[in-house]
């Protein structure tokens, strides 16, 4: 048996995940599958990507992407569908067209901001340190209503002025420090691995719980922390890989007549 939310799943559900369109059914219609919601949330937002990018400035980018947010805001409370993280996370992809847009993070654009970001990034954690519970994310994203999903939005646009400000200012601090070579190499392999990570960690860390099923909790902290590194490992080279074969498709592209 598969396992799942609640330890049982049907045929709808196993389809549903098959195709990729569990954050469409999910929760009122389907099932949870372990971890596998945000394959479907990725897609999702790739699908939208066409339709976002079609506003050839920036505002008119943010203003269509408002529009999406607000549409399928409309659909998840009058129908159920479209989960809770769909919504969670928008605003994160959307700062990433922008900013790949802008060139935000181009070396010569990025440290520009490392005086106001540090300042931002001050302000950021005296919010979460002070009015930490006006800043936390709803428990159930699977409730509809309009200010739960607001609530969602407003939250992930938080986050993202903060991570993107405390990214600038480590970045500055890196910069102005005079690292050893080596300690720069792992620093690039690492980022590299991140995105990897981020897609992998969860399958990562269930499987290893599977194999590495210790009674204590210390042992299982301890052999998690131990299994980071190797993970980065996995990711980079998984990463680099996929970035080879993608480089040699777009080489062996016909060129246009």
């Amino acid at each position: 048996m598969g396992t799942t939310s609640n330890n049982t799943y049907n045929w709808s559900t196993i389809i549903a995940y098959l195709l990729g369109t569990q954050a469409i059914f999910y929760p009122k219609y389907i099932t949870e599958i372990v971890f596998y919601w945000f394959v479907s949330v990725i897609l999702l937002y790739y699908l939208l990507y066409p339709l976002i990018i079609a506003g050839k400035k920036t505002y008119s980018i943010l203003l269509i992407s408002i529009l999406i947010f607000v549409f399928f805001m409309v659909i998840r409370i009058y129908t159920g569908l479209f989960e809770g993280r769909f919504f969670e996370y928008y605003f994160f992809f959307v700062f990433g067209i922008i900013a790949s847009r802008l060139q935000f993070f181009n070396a010569d654009k990025f440290l520009t901001w490392k005086r106001i970001s540090a300042v931002v990034s001050v302000v950021c954690i005296g919010i979460i340190i002070i009015y930490k519970p006006v800043i936390v994310m709803p428990e159930d994203l699977s409730q509809i209503s309009v200010g739960v999903m607001l609530t969602a939005g407003l939250v992930t646009i938080f986050r993202t002025i903060f991570s993107t400000c405390v990214t600038i200012s480590i970045c500055w601090a890196f910069n102005r420090l005079l690292l050893p070579s080596f300690v720069t190499r792992i620093i690039t392999k690492g980022a590299i691995a991140t995105y990897a990570v981020y897609l992998f960690h969860t399958s990562y860390y269930f499987l290893l719980n599977r194999v590495i099923n210790f009674n204590y909790d210390a042992i299982r902290i301890v052999i998690s922390i131990l299994a980071i590194p190797i993970l980065f490992v996995i990711c980079y080279y998984i990463q680099i890989t996929a970035d080879k074969l993608f480089a040699s498709k777009q080489n062996h592209k016909p060129s246009p007549s």
